[in-house]
């Protein structure tokens, strides 16, 4: 299992941004809600170590408002949100216990800060056994006047908007396009992870005026070749900007790793 769980980690995430160019016409020549077409996918198999899939987007914004430094992990960037019940603005859910009201709302940010609105997270007590899609492991202190500090599980709510491009993969099984969690290949938990991720900020003097260039997200992974094999499988992307427009969403063509192999 520890091997298993060594390669599950390894799925994610290898990003290089490169190849950018950018126009400087008035914003007003583009949309503001981002726009992405494909490029390309390549694949490189490393005879040690994780191999790379290579995908390229070519993307433009009318005001150029993409892209998100890696120390961002404030509000509306932040990874997840604490989970309330209903009977105490500050009880938080934790993943024991029975004596939680329903329903329940996302209500404070992963530093414990209080998000401007909650939101229903639940209408009913949804907690399953661990899974690292619905619980944080998380070092804290109980109270303000607490000298030390406690490690509990919390029932979260994960932040989508904390990334900025998205990529799902779907295998192809007798005719029929069949969704790949990545999570779950060789977790029974959920921990695997997946391929969505951020990149930075292009060219932050710009930040306003119309952005257009390609983009090369490279994904590392030890699974790539166990997992896809000789299958047919496709790609399904968009990202989103620093206004948390998302973009139209693209598929790729028909891939097999054959077929896009470079080396």
């Amino acid at each position: 299992m520890e091997m298993k769980n060594r390669l599950l980690k390894s799925l994610v995430l290898g990003m290089v941004v490169m190849g950018l160019a950018w126009a400087c016409q008035p914003p007003d020549e583009l949309p503001i809600i981002p726009k992405i077409s494909y490029n390309r996918v390549e694949f490189f198999d490393q005879a040690t170590g994780s191999d790379s899939l290579i995908l390229y987007i070519n993307f433009e914004d009318g005001d150029g408002d993409i892209g998100l430094r890696g120390s961002e992990e404030n509000y509306p960037y932040n990874k997840y949100n604490f989970v309330i019940d209903s009977s105490n603005p500050r009880k938080f859910v934790f993943i024991g216990g029975n004596n939680y009201t329903p329903p329940f709302y996302s209500a404070f940010d992963e530093n414990f800060n209080r998000l401007p609105q909650q939101t229903l997270f639940s209408e009913t007590d949804i907690r399953k056994p661990y899974n690292c899609e619905q619980y944080e492991e998380v070092e804290y202190y109980p109270s303000q006047t607490a000298t030390t500090t406690k490690i509990d599980t919390f029932l979260v709510a994960r932040n989508p908007n904390n990334q900025n491009i998205f990529v799902d993969f779907y295998r192809k099984v007798n005719g029929n396009y069949v969704f790949l969690d990545w999570a779950n290949v060789f977790s029974s938990n959920g921990c695997g992870g997946n391929f969505n991720a951020r990149f930075p900020i292009f060219d932050t003097d710009n930040l306003g005026k119309s952005l257009s260039g390609t983009l090369r997200y490279s994904m590392l992974s030890a699974g790539f070749g166990i997992v896809l094999k000789k299958d047919t499988f496709k790609l399904k992307v968009y990202i989103k900007d620093r206004a948390l427009h998302d973009s139209n969403v693209i598929e790729t063509p028909d891939l097999t790793l054959d077929n896009i192999t470079l080396n």
